[in-house]
């Protein structure tokens, strides 16, 4: 009947534990006994790379223990004393160790050697003086001695719980040519004392090089429930302070979020103008956490907030030109805004500025009332998207 028995190998290379696993897998029909792998504490048999740390460690336990062993060495070097595998390694040779391995009378276990308390201290060298006896020291004080010692300590790391009250810090008498003066205007210390017991949100970092003064403003807007804004006013940063949502009757439900610059809402561009034609109460706001503005984002794509800047403008010119604007010069749109299936009338007008031309033109060939080109225009130049130059100077670009 075949015995079961374990190898281990220490020591070798990926490569060789690679060949013989192989080694063993292939040539089971040709061992007298069942081999498999296991560890070292309950091999029968162990193939060591001697040539390794972990290699010679685990030769010298074999040894010792009196399981049997066998080397891996070159295919050139000398044979040591024992067992050995010749790289490249053959299957024969391989077969032959494993079958040569036979019953042993006794094997001794492995042993763990602990240092226990003293093993940080074995690199000191201190363990060859352990049995030395030294006389004892007498380290006893006087009793004049540990007042002075006490003092010293005391000194050194108790301090005085009265050393920095007002009464000893100050002079209990005004120098004689110290002089008292009332002063109505407040201090320094008094500005900052109360700007300390005010709002912190409201509060300026002074002489802070790495704070945006732009987030301060930000950090100073407040609004009550009861004030009403434009939708505009609510686009800027610091009214909002983070993602939230109002719905008006007969409108779908608009959601914005200020840290992205984009809006979520279901439906076209007109379905919104009713956020338009009044101003919103603040208090009509709902704030959203990240779980609600997430599904949001799920629900509807997002639209940045260059789109309802666009229609503000658009719905709220009422027919007239921006004052900055030249009735009489010339425009042309340098940058496109798909508004085909939202206001097609703006999407014709804004097909026929690829060129500058000016606004009379415009309205002709895009056949709409020069009062809503007018709006149109008003729009794309609030978004950044005109250019044009004056009647006057058609050579001058605007604003120059």
């Amino acid at each position: 009947m075949a015995i079961t028995r374990i190898i281990d190998c220490i020591g070798a290379s990926d490569e060789d534990m690679a060949h013989l696993r192989l080694l063993l897998r292939s040539s089971k029909v040709r061992l007298r006994d069942l081999w498999r792998w296991g560890r070292e504490d309950r091999a029968d048999l162990v193939v060591v790379d001697a040539g390794t740390l972990i290699g010679a460690d685990a030769l010298r336990r074999s040894q010792r223990r009196g399981i049997a062993w066998a080397q891996l060495i070159a295919a050139d070097a000398a044979a040591p004393e024992g067992a050995v595998l010749r790289k490249p390694l053959r299957r024969d040779d391989f077969v032959a160790l494993l079958n040569s391995v036979g019953d042993s009378s006794e094997v001794l276990p492995l042993q763990l050697v602990t240092q226990g308390e003293e093993f940080f201290n074995l690199d000191l060298g201190e363990a060859e003086f352990d049995d030395i006896d030294l006389p004892a020291l007498d380290f006893s004080l006087t009793r004049n001695q540990r007042e002075r010692e006490q003092d010293a300590f005391d000194a050194l790391f108790h301090r005085d719980p009265l050393a920095e009250k007002p009464q000893f810090l100050m002079p209990d008498k005004l120098e004689a040519d110290a002089d008292v003066e009332f002063i109505l205007d407040p201090t320094r210390r008094s500005a900052e004392r109360a700007d300390a017991h005010g709002n912190p949100l409201a509060r300026e970092a002074h002489s802070d090089g790495f704070i945006d003064p732009d987030f301060r403003h930000d950090l100073r807007v407040h609004a009550e429930d009861n004030d009403t804004f434009a939708l505009e006013a609510y686009l800027e940063p610091g009214l909002l302070g983070g993602p939230a949502i109002i719905q008006l009757p007969g409108a779908p439900a608009l959601v914005l979020d200020p840290k992205e610059n984009v809006f979520h809402a279901e439906g076209r561009l007109p379905a919104l103008e009713p956020y338009f034609r009044q101003p919103l109460r603040y208090g009509g706001w709902k704030r959203l956490v990240n779980s609600e503005l997430a599904r949001w984002r799920d629900r509807v794509p997002a639209r940045p907030y260059l789109r309802l800047t666009w229609m503000q403008h658009y719905l709220g010119s009422d027919g007239y030109l921006a004052k900055h604007l030249d009735p009489g010069g010339s425009y042309r749109l340098k940058r496109w805004l798909e508004l085909a299936h939202d206001y097609p009338r703006a999407f014709r007008v804004g097909a026929n500025m690829g060129v500058a031309r000016r606004l009379g033109d415009i309205a002709r060939t895009s056949d709409v009332p020069l009062a809503e080109v007018f709006d149109i225009v008003n729009a794309y130049e609030a978004i950044g998207y005109i250019d044009w130059t004056r009647r006057s100077q058609p050579g001058k670009a605007a604003g120059t």
